[in-house]
């Protein structure tokens, strides 16, 4: 249980550093870096979060978001250590945030889920 309540209070903190990100232009994105960054990324539409979404390859997920349909000008991103860490940080932010485009019903309630677990 110790473990568990530890997991936790990690995870929070780095839920809490997540707001702390950079925002970079779209014109950034680098698709072949010297290493893959994994984590949660967030793309920006002036000042307002438009989508939110966890990749393994960021950098590469975001090269795909170049050619959507989505209008969004900057992103910012915070690596995460694991998958799961990836899935429960995009999770609670999207039910935080609601950005436009994560309107799947799965993107909330996955993310409800999530929550209602840390809570």
């Amino acid at each position: 249980m110790v473990e568990y309540k530890n997991k936790v209070i990690n995870l929070r903190i780095r839920l809490r550093n997540t707001y702390d990100m950079k925002i970079y232009e779209k014109s950034t994105i680098k698709k072949d870096m010297d290493r893959v960054i994994s984590g949660v990324y967030l793309l920006w539409n002036n000042n307002e979060i438009v989508y939110i979404g966890e990749s393994y390859d960021i950098m590469n997920r975001l090269s795909h978001h170049k050619c959507s349909n989505k209008k969004w000008n900057s992103y910012s991103y915070r690596e995460c250590e694991t998958g799961l860490d990836r899935i429960i940080i995009e999770a609670i932010l999207i039910s935080q945030h609601k950005p436009k485009y994560n309107n799947k019903p799965n993107d909330l309630k996955n993310g409800i889920k999530s929550v209602k677990v840390l809570s």
